[in-house]
């Protein structure tokens, strides 16, 4: 059984690319920060695993069911989901870039960590959050349900701000009243809104 017309479309190899990329490069991230010493995210790396799977297991309970799905042409959905997707991971790479060696997977925050103001971080404290959550929305476009995106974000959002508490009060306790001007200057998630 097809869990999506979408997966009869021609941009099928080019989606299930975009998604293998997209997760190898955050388990590279995850390898990469595995013996970080000195962490403060109180399990909250977890947490968000954890909210992944949970949304895209509730997703499949609902996925299969007609009513809520959408009927648009398998090509156009499928290059819809993979410009969200490669927006997305556009939005959390050049997080990364432009943190340089301050990014990590867990919150952890160097002796000599300063407040980065420059490239994406000038508008938003957070964009590799905003990358991700804008990714996992992309991947779940495909499946051409309305409750699926809803499922997915919905769990994942609320991971993900509980993680941003913990690392605003890491970055306030170390940086003190610079951070806290940063946070007045800048939208915590996304431009305009958050």
């Amino acid at each position: 059984m097809i869990i999506s017309p979408a997966f009869t479309s021609s941009y099928t190899p080019i989606w299930y690319l975009t998604l293998t990329l997209w997760i190898l490069s955050e388990l590279y991230l995850i390898y990469r920060d595995r013996n970080t010493t000195k962490q403060q995210d109180r399990g909250s790396r977890r947490y968000i695993g954890i909210a992944v799977v949970a949304g895209m297991a509730l997703s499949f309970l609902v996925g299969y069911n007609p009513i809520f799905w959408i009927q648009i042409d398998p090509d156009t959905i499928m290059a819809i989901s993979i410009a969200i997707m490669w927006l997305g991971i556009i939005i959390r790479f050049l997080a990364i870039l432009t943190l340089g060696r301050h990014f990590r997977t867990i919150i952890h925050i160097r002796d000599d960590h300063t407040i980065v103001k420059t490239g994406i971080y000038h508008y938003i404290r957070h964009p590799a959050y905003l990358g991700s959550i804008t990714s996992a929305f992309g991947v779940t476009v495909i499946f051409q349900n309305i409750l699926i995106p809803v499922i997915v974000v919905g769990v994942l959002i609320p991971a993900v701000l509980l993680r941003i508490s913990y690392e605003e009060a890491a970055l306030c306790d170390h940086l003190g009243p610079a951070y806290e001007e940063y946070m007045k200057e800048t939208w915590r998630l996304i431009p305009f809104i958050y």
